[in-house]
């Protein structure tokens, strides 16, 4: 999920408001993003007077065709202040949408952030509906979205990997190979022209550890971009082995690798959104440049329809496809050293190698591991 977080930068004589969002499927992480503009005058970093209280509201609405339950997922924060050593999170006293003749109330998962599993019957998501999200802070302000509806999604046919070795250039100048995965993307976008199409991604791993115990660890990845599709502006009928990202081979593929692609439906307004948020984090601004626009947002105060809200709210449609990458390799292929305390002589073994000290501090137990489970996922072949 998109958690997009409003940045504001100061850049004389211009001023430039940024937002950013990402949001993750109930893993919920939330990313700093670094802009650099390059002026000719020194840039100043700072708020203007009175945005310090504006909020970023994120949230979206998930009917997973492929999945044991939709879900709902919704960020809070304020803006982003450079003169703080970290970003300010909201808890909301009640974040709860609506599609018109139901209610869903989120529970609060972490700071500023608040999600649910249901199903359709606890909470309709009908192709006819609706839907609002709305959220009450504890100070007593009352925010709301635009009502939006759940575009149909395409459903992607196939995954496809290849690796390819790549040429890069160190520090030295010397030039090395990296062995890389491309992994791309079959999927029909003739039936409906008027959706874009949204990716996240995900990878899962095996690691058999020095102890007779097997994981399956699950992490997000390619987070630091949106992946994401304006098929009517492309006027084509299907994608047929279209490259969706690359990525370095590592010892994580030792033991098989599952990579995951999920597939979401947007509609034009979440489309412009994300193409507005892509060309501003990907523009290399000077004193010349024309002044950037605002970004738009579907939320605003109730009370007080004045006050700068950021974020957006949307409903979607997503469906899951995997493919795996095989491998007859072992992830923890140096043993540690037997000892009284066989955790901590392992820890101490691998935190000591070289060249990468700690690296492989999840062969000593992967049960520690943020992601990890020692249950084998029902898709994993």
């Amino acid at each position: 999920m998109l958690i997009r977080q409003a940045l504001i930068y100061k850049c004389h004589p211009q001023t430039l408001l940024l937002q950013y969002m990402k949001l993750n499927i109930f893993k919920i992480s939330f990313l700093s993003l670094l802009v650099v503009l390059s002026c000719v005058e020194p840039i100043e970093f700072s708020i203007e007077r009175g945005k310090n209280d504006s909020l970023v509201i994120d949230g979206r609405i998930v009917e997973f065709l492929n999945g044991d339950n939709n879900y709902a997922e919704v960020n809070i924060q304020r803006v982003f202040n450079f003169e703080s050593s970290s970003r300010s999170t909201i808890s909301a006293k009640k974040v709860v949408i609506s599609n018109g003749i139901q209610s869903l109330e989120l529970q609060q998962l972490g700071l500023g952030s608040y999600g649910k599993e249901f199903d359709e019957s606890i909470f309709s998501l009908a192709e006819d509906l609706s839907f609002t999200l709305y959220v009450e802070t504890l100070d007593g302000r009352e925010y709301k979205s635009k009502d939006v509806k759940k575009p149909p999604l395409a459903i992607p046919e196939k995954l496809y990997s290849e690796i390819v070795s790549t040429e890069f250039i160190d520090s030295t100048g010397l030039t090395f190979l990296q062995d890389q995965v491309i992994i791309s993307i079959d999927s029909p976008v003739k039936e409906f022209p008027n959706n874009g199409l949204l990716w996240e991604f995900q990878h899962t791993f095996q690691v058999s550890t020095t102890q007779p115990r097997k994981c399956y660890v699950t992490e997000d990845i390619i987070r630091d971009r949106i992946v994401f599709l304006d098929t009517k502006e492309l006027r084509i009928d299907r994608l047929d082995d279209f490259t969706l990202f690359r990525t370095p081979i590592s010892k994580k593929f030792r033991e098989g690798l599952y990579f995951r692609v999920r597939q979401f439906s947007i509609d034009q307004e979440v489309t412009t959104n994300l193409r507005n948020i892509t060309s501003l984090i990907t523009r290399s601004a000077t004193l010349f440049n024309d002044p950037l626009n605002k970004l738009t947002s579907n939320i605003s105060n109730v009370d007080d329809p004045e006050e700068d809200v950021y974020g957006f709210f949307y409903a979607t449609q997503a469906y899951d496809i995997r493919i795996k990458m095989d491998s007859v390799r072992t992830y923890c292929n140096r043993a540690a050293p037997q000892g009284t305390d066989r955790e901590a002589d392992c820890v101490l073994h691998f935190a000591t190698l070289r060249p990468e000290p700690g690296s492989d501090l999840l062969c000593c137990d992967c049960r520690k591991e943020p992601g990890s489970s020692t249950i084998k996922p029902d898709w994993w072949k």
